[in-house]
């Protein structure tokens, strides 16, 4: 997390590199968030639904905006629906406050049934074994392309889209309870997954249309329903 909101601070000197033009950082960490977070970590890793768009693509998109492995960020997730707004919830403003936005880090605040469930599918496998090795690319793409072209098509927007989910993550739960109803600004910002929280966290294969739209049939699919 501290890499992610280190590169939020280059933003200021990206302008300054390359002009105001550079702020099409945004609408990229907006495409970023949805596929990589609304899509990816929350209806594909953690509901073990399915997308018409090959899931290696969007592993590979989701792991290198957050750097956190598939089966620990699912298993995260489902400990949200599993002790939703409780002590033990890694999302809950109410008990954690501002450590909503490290608790993804947290591995108290992970459902094991399902970390152990992730850990037997060979994706999930992949990612933990080379964990190490796949850092390298990116490192790799900052030496070889020039530093404003990195900046603006990947570092800043991926550390802006972690920021959205985070952020989102934390909007979301108010008073012990989802959030029925948001502002324009925020369900626009959280790429429309806002409107459909609390209904979502009623029967988890409902989430926002645009989400859905990159899905295929709602049937259950999954092995790691909250309940």
């Amino acid at each position: 997390m501290a890499f992610q909101f280190s590169v939020l601070l280059t933003l200021p000197v990206l302008i300054v590199m390359t002009g105001w033009w550079s702020l099409t950082v945004l609408p990229l960490a907006w495409l970023y968030h949805w596929v990589s977070f609304a899509l990816t970590g929350h209806m594909i890793i953690s509901h073990d639904r399915r997308s018409w768009i090959p899931h290696e693509i969007l592993y590979t998109i989701f792991f290198y905006t957050t750097y956190i492995t598939p089966h620990f960020w699912g298993a995260q997730h489902i400990q949200h629906h599993k002790h939703r707004d409780t002590e033990r919830d890694p999302q809950s403003p109410d008990y954690l406050g501002w450590r909503t936005f490290i608790a993804f880090y947290d591995e108290r605040l992970t459902d094991k049934r399902t970390m152990v469930k992730h850990l037997r599918t060979t994706i999930s496998q992949f990612y933990v074994k080379y964990y190490t090795w796949l850092l390298l690319p990116p490192v790799l793409l900052s030496i070889l392309v020039p530093v404003d072209l990195f900046l603006m098509l990947y570092a800043v927007p991926a550390s802006m889209s972690f920021t959205i989910a985070t952020t989102s993550a934390w909007y979301s739960h108010q008073n012990y309870e989802p959030v029925e109803r948001f502002p324009a600004w925020a369900n626009w910002l959280f790429s429309g997954e806002t409107r459909y929280h609390a209904r979502h966290h009623d029967n988890w294969r409902y989430c926002e249309p645009n989400t859905e739209f990159l899905l295929r049939s709602s049937e259950i699919q999954g092995y790691n329903h909250p309940v």
